[in-house]
């Protein structure tokens, strides 16, 4: 009877060792669900990374950039200076440099600048400093001319030189511009025009 009692204990687990088992089985399954969610969520998430519209137009956005400014260089592969442009008005055609300057800075009006190829770049819309002075910005480093046709400051003067020129011919001033990182300086001297001052009068 002992023997019969032992052998059906050993045939059969105990009710401890059922929840045991009946627990690792809903462990084991739980360990399953959760690793199979996340394997179906880095699936979502990798094919959703692959597809997004948004990712690709930064690429193709950064392209036209870069060839716009490819395409800049590429207009006449020009090193591009600055010029920097100050009138002065001199109390008399006879008065030195200093005694022109000492006045301040006037309006330049006008001014035309022609290079050896033959373009012409003006003073249109070129912004006026603080300090009184034009920044002719983006012309090509070289040497170009100056025009005296349109060169103009204030009312009722004319120009009597330029500060800054290397020459001057019958169409106006030359003007040498070569370093890219500083601006060539220019000072147009203005005097009063006794002939229109004597018109006027």
């Amino acid at each position: 009877m002992d023997e019969n009692e032992q052998e059906q204990s050993e045939r059969e687990p105990s009710a401890d060792e059922q929840v045991s088992s009946s627990r690792q089985r809903t462990i084991v399954a739980a360990l399953l669900t959760i690793a199979v969610v996340a394997i179906l969520a880095l699936a979502i998430n990798s094919g959703s990374n692959g597809s997004n519209p948004e990712e690709p137009p930064p690429a193709a956005e950064t392209n036209p950039t870069v060839s716009e400014s490819v395409d800049m260089g590429a207009e006449g592969d020009e090193e591009l200076g600055s010029l920097q442009v100050t009138g002065y008005l001199c109390p008399s055609a006879s008065a030195t440099e200093a005694a022109c300057t000492d006045g301040g800075a006037v309006e330049v009006t006008g001014a035309s600048l022609r290079l050896e190829d033959g373009r012409v770049f003006t003073l249109d819309g070129v912004d006026r400093q603080p300090d009184g002075s034009y920044a002719w910005l983006n012309i090509p480093i070289g040497s170009y001319l100056l025009l005296a046709e349109g060169l103009e400051g204030p009312d009722l003067t004319a120009v009597r030189d330029v500060g800054g020129s290397t020459g001057v011919t019958t169409e106006g001033w030359q003007i040498g511009n070569q370093d890219p990182n500083q601006p060539a300086i220019i000072q147009i001297f203005f005097v009063p025009d006794v002939a229109e001052g004597e018109a006027a009068g």
